[in-house]
């Protein structure tokens, strides 16, 4: 639009000051704004929209080539057995990622025709405190017990079981106090009892099993089948115990203890179901219709993808 202004205002103001040779540079200054003006206009644009590209390029860091991490937003799929992915659970996730903190030392385990390596998750339950969650994890080879407080990347081992040693594993669960529920483990072993070097090995069994994840100051092994930090065992709290005894046959009797509150019933009874399923004690299943659906043997004999049963040649 200015540049067509230009050919009426340029020569009458050039005839005002200059006469007809004023008109005339007028004229010709007119008729070139025509042309010029219009793509001095277009240039101007173009060169707006060019820096708009170049502000969100480098927004998106495609022209700096800076580009961020990916985010991992979970933790990956658990496999069980023959590789068979599991359904996704987040809890199972951070299990999987907790055990690999505490490996074990011998992963050869009994009754495995191949010799596999991996340890397979049968049963994760998570007792959510007041800043603090204490993971329970029942694998093929063994009960561990960790402690991780809320927003930290460091877990602490309370203590582990070995449910493939030499020693005889059992569960129960009782009240404890005014208040709370208990998840005890037993682990008996007849007196004067042992393991051959060949048959140890064979079963993957007793403490030799269980990590050396603690170091040489944190780990501290009990008698028996089992691992224990006493570190994790805090004066004036009663989260966990651990004992040793003789009974009158002249057995050792080792235990480990879980407290939690007694709204955590329902979760010590279903890992103590899980204990009595990897360790074959069907007779001491708990068959409380409010650990699962009625019709459904989960958390009874089945645990997501494993299903449990007796052997055919057992009474």
């Amino acid at each position: 639009a200015s540049g067509v202004a230009g050919l009426v205002v340029a020569p009458v103001r050039g005839y005002q000051n200059n006469g007809v040779s004023g008109l005339l540079v007028g004229i010709a200054a007119g008729a070139v704004g025509v042309v010029i003006r219009p793509a001095v206009g277009v240039l101007d644009a173009l060169s707006h929209f060019t820096a708009s590209i170049h502000d969100i390029a480098r927004s998106v860091n495609v022209l700096e080539k800076r580009f961020d991490p990916p985010i991992k937003y979970r933790l990956p799929y658990v496999f069980g057995t023959s590789m068979i992915l599991m359904h996704y659970e987040d809890s199972m996730g951070r299990a999987l990622h907790l055990l690999k903190r505490f490996p074990l030392k011998s992963t050869r385990r009994h009754g495995g025709s191949d010799g596999g390596s991996d340890e397979i998750i049968v049963h994760v339950e998570v007792l959510n405190n007041i800043g603090i969650d204490t993971f329970a994890i029942i694998t093929n080879c063994r009960l561990i017990i960790i402690r991780l407080v809320t927003g930290s990347n460091s877990p602490t081992l309370c203590w582990q079981v070995s449910l493939v040693g030499s020693a005889k594993v059992s569960s129960k669960v009782a009240e404890h106090g005014h208040n709370g529920f208990a998840l005890t483990v037993f682990l008996k072993e007849q007196r004067g009892s042992h393991l051959t070097a060949e048959r140890a090995q064979e079963r993957g069994s007793g403490s030799d099993l269980l990590s050396n994840a603690l170091g040489p100051e944190g780990e501290q092994p009990s008698e028996g089948d089992g691992l224990i930090n006493k570190d994790s065992f805090e004066p004036g709290t009663e989260e966990f115990d651990h004992g040793t005894s003789r009974s009158e046959a002249g057995e050792l009797i080792t235990w480990y203890s879980v407290v939690a509150e007694y709204q955590y019933r329902r979760q010590l009874a279903r890992l103590h179901n899980a204990i009595s399923c990897v360790t074959g004690n069907f007779d001491d299943v708990i068959k409380d219709a409010t650990l699962g659906r009625p019709g459904s043997t989960q958390y009874f004999t089945s645990f997501g993808i494993f299903h449990f049963e007796r052997s055919a040649g057992e009474d």
